[in-house]
């Protein structure tokens, strides 16, 4: 119940990130979004198995250890993100975010 309580906060973060950014940076990936929230630089990516926000040069996990977890991204257009999330071979979640600027 934790880990899922974590994830789910983790996601509620991102969310919220998304949809204030002003621009998602152009080297963001399958693997690692990065978004420019004035005047901040935030990303989020998968390191030692949490997930991982960076701000500016400030890094904290925003989940403990989970096994087989796994975070892609897909950018269906300029302003909407898709997040694909899974968590112990047992758990999957898709969120679809839209930058609101």
């Amino acid at each position: 119940i934790q880990t899922m309580e974590g994830i789910s906060s983790a996601l509620n973060i991102m969310e919220q990130d998304i949809r204030s950014t002003d621009e998602i940076i152009q080297s963001s990936n399958e693997n690692k979004l990065i978004l420019y929230v004035k005047p901040d630089t935030v990303s989020y990516e998968i390191k030692d198995a949490k997930i991982r926000r960076t701000k500016n040069s400030f890094a904290r996990y925003l989940t403990e250890e989970v096994a087989g977890i796994n975070l892609k991204f897909s950018y269906i257009n300029e302003k909407l993100v898709q997040i694909s999330l899974k968590a112990n071979c047992t758990d999957y979640y898709n969120v679809r975010v839209c930058l609101r600027n």
